[in-house]
């Protein structure tokens, strides 16, 4: 019965250990200075201007003529959330980008991936249509700063939900992530944006956590047969 115990005793642990692992992006997460990725934070009403308590910073938005954006709560299609209730938009009229960051906590030189869903709610022309996405210390006000532009395209129907990954390398301490755009003609939405290093150490990964509670959970298991097998057989001699 002592073996059963130590059984018992590894049982918490694995449980444990499972738990954390589910945990471990939203750690990642938080440890990275990232926050509200699906914008349901901080908003109230069916549409929200970006305000400090979104967790969105608009250093250099919005835009200086024809600015419209912001945070919607899902109504009907296209108009809806890829995830949770609430999507940013992109509205701004005169081709100059609103503009949306956060400021990160990262390691220099150390890769990150950047994961973000965007759509249109519809028709769309490329000369007055943009979404950017740009990573380094100025907001994209510079040379120093590396712009990606997952859509600059003509559509005559609204678009789906398009998923994007983008992987940027932290040349500083504290980079600034952020999202611009602009569409003349209908919404660009943006939602469900999650960022994660590319090269955590092994302890910070979930599946590690996993792999370990399973292994813990299946020794445990051996013991347990091993024991009451001796168990059985300590009884039979004792019979005899």
């Amino acid at each position: 019965m002592k073996k059963r115990s130590r059984f018992l005793a590894f049982a918490p642990l694995a449980a444990f250990l499972a738990i954390a692992a589910q945990g471990g992006l939203a750690r990642a997460q938080t440890s990275l200075g990232f926050t509200n990725g699906s914008f349901e934070s901080g908003v109230s009403g069916a549409v929200s201007p970006f305000m400090s308590s979104t967790g969105w910073n608009t250093w250099l938005g919005p835009a200086t003529s024809g600015s419209d954006y912001g945070v919607a709560k899902s109504s009907a299609p296209p108009e809806v959330a890829e995830d949770g209730s609430f999507y940013a938009f992109f509205h701004a009229n005169q081709n100059i980008t609103d503009c949306i960051g956060q400021e990160l906590n990262t390691v220099v030189g150390q890769q990150y991936t950047v994961s973000f869903w965007w759509a249109t709610d519809g028709p769309t022309s490329a000369q007055s249509t943009l979404l950017q996405v740009s990573w380094g210390p100025d907001f994209a006000a510079s040379s120093s700063d590396v712009v990606v532009a997952p859509y600059q395209g003509t559509s005559a129907t609204a678009l789906p939900y398009q998923h994007t990954t983008v992987s940027f390398t932290a040349l500083t301490a504290h980079p600034i992530l952020a999202f611009h755009g602009f569409d003349a003609t209908s919404d660009i939405l943006l939602d469900n944006v999650t960022v994660t290093s590319a090269t955590s150490a092994p302890a910070s990964r979930p599946w590690h956590l996993v792999l370990l509670a399973s292994l813990m959970s299946g020794a445990a298991f051996l013991i347990l047969q091993r024991a009451e097998r001796a168990e059985r057989a300590r009884a039979g001699v004792g019979s005899g």
